[in-house]
This record gives structure tokens, C-alpha cells and sequence, in this order.
């Protein structure tokens, strides 16, 4: 199941951008369905350009790998909490040296549904906004951190800086827990 924001990505600015996916879990494995389905939306059907073209592969993160984190593709997998700002600077690297591409890294927008990984962009120069904030994991030992596939196509914008879901936000669910808002 994709969220709304995702099947309805070229209606949002990122229908422009060259886009990548880190990804704590593998989006169903080598050869997956899943894969290829996320790989059709992200290409918006055969709609995006050449230039903004994701192609096929994937890459593995490898914590053993201190230079380059095993990233070969702009799609990673395996990355653990924690560890997404450094593998999105690593893909924008990988990008420019690699592909030729040579982003404005200030201009590179992350978007995740956890606080904790949208606060690791702190003090660097990439944007980080935390989305599906209206569709939380509500249970108890999370404390209302993970989203559910709810990302919307509202959320995916240009807010500079790092950006979390705000009480109001999260209380719209029902829910009485909220994320500290920094």
C-alpha cells in the first residue's frame, strides 16, 4: 500500500527533483514486487524526465564502509535510524561524483515520519521535514514516533530548516501523546 503523497507525487514539487529513498527496511527485496512498484511512482508512471530519471538499483547501506557506506545508487536500504543524514549526504556525494549531478545540497529536501531522524539535519545545510503526522503508531512503547504509510502530498514541500509535526497536528488523530516540537 503506498501513502497518498507517494501516488500522488508529480503533483507536488518533487515531480521536478532527482530523488532517492532511504530506507530502514529492504521495500521487499531484490526483485520485489514492492520495489518495482515504488520504482514505477517514483518515475511518476513513465512521466518524469531524463534528466530526473531514478533508475533501476539499489544499494545496501554498509556501516563498515566509513568512506562511502556502500552507496552505489541513489536508493538505499538497511539504513538504521540514526544514520539517514549521513547516507543522504552520501548519496548527494555519490551523485556528483559519480553521475555528475551537483545539487545545492541546501536546495536537498528529506522527508521521514520519525522526529529523531528528521532532527539529525540540525546544523547542516539539507532540509528535513517529518511527515505523516496525522497517521500515527499510537501503541504505547513507540510514544507516537513512527507514521504510518499516511505521508500526503501536503506535506511534501519546501519548508527550509527542520521541521516536526506539530501538537495540533498529531492531536487530530485522537491521539493525547505528541512529539516535543523543538
Amino acid at each position: 500500500m503506498l501513502s497518498e503523497g507517494m501516488l500522488n507525487m508529480g503533483k507536488t514539487f518533487c515531480s521536478g527533483c532527482h530523488i532517492g529513498i532511504i530506507s530502514k527496511g529492504n521495500a521487499g527485496g531484490t526483485n520485489s514486487k514492492m520495489r518495482e512498484v515504488l520504482q514505477d511512482h517514483l518515475n511518476l508512471n513513465g512521466k518524469r524526465n531524463s534528466e530526473t530519471h531514478v533508475p533501476d538499483g539499489w544499494s545496501k547501506y554498509d556501516e563498515n564502509d566509513k568512506d562511502k557506506g556502500g552507496i552505489n545508487h541513489r536508493l538505499v536500504y538497511g539504513v538504521p535510524d540514526g544514520a539517514k543524514h549521513w547516507v543522504a549526504t552520501r548519496i548527494l556525494t555519490w551523485l556528483r561524483d559519480e553521475k555528475g549531478i551537483n545539487l545545492d545540497w541546501s536546495n536537498a529536501y528529506f522527508f521521514d515520519d520519525r522526529a529523531d531522524n528528521v532532527e539529525s539535519f540540525e546544523n547542516h545545510p539539507e532540509q528535513a521535514n517529518q511527515v505523516s503526522c496525522k497517521s500515527r503508531d499510537n501503541n504505547p512503547l513507540y510514544n507516537n514516533a513512527i507514521g504510518y504509510c499516511g505521508m500526503t502530498s501536503a506535506e511534501i514541500t519546501q519548508r527550509n530548516g527542520v521541521n516536526h509535526c506539530s501538537r495540533s497536528a498529531l492531536a487530530e488523530d485522537g491521539s493525547d501523546k505528541a512529539i516535543t516540537v523543538v
